[in-house]
């Protein structure tokens, strides 16, 4: 947690992130509900896609990348 009052963060170093060369997950709102933060860090965003693309589709992408 850094700051103080409203302008508390809670920072999280992944140090998994930083062997892979990747940029530490984003700061959260102080305030933010600890059972969230796993759920919120486990988050993709994925856009710019085709209407035509179906979720089965994106499924055996995500599989190839882990």
């Amino acid at each position: 947690m850094t700051g103080t009052g409203l302008t508390q963060m809670i920072t999280t170093h992944d140090p998994k992130l930083t062997a892979l060369g990747l940029p530490q997950y984003p700061p959260l709102a102080g305030n933010t509900d600890p059972a969230k933060i796993e759920e919120i860090r486990r988050t993709v965003y994925v856009g710019n896609l085709s209407k035509n693309v179906l979720s089965n589709n994106l499924d055996s992408t995500k599989n190839e990348c882990v």
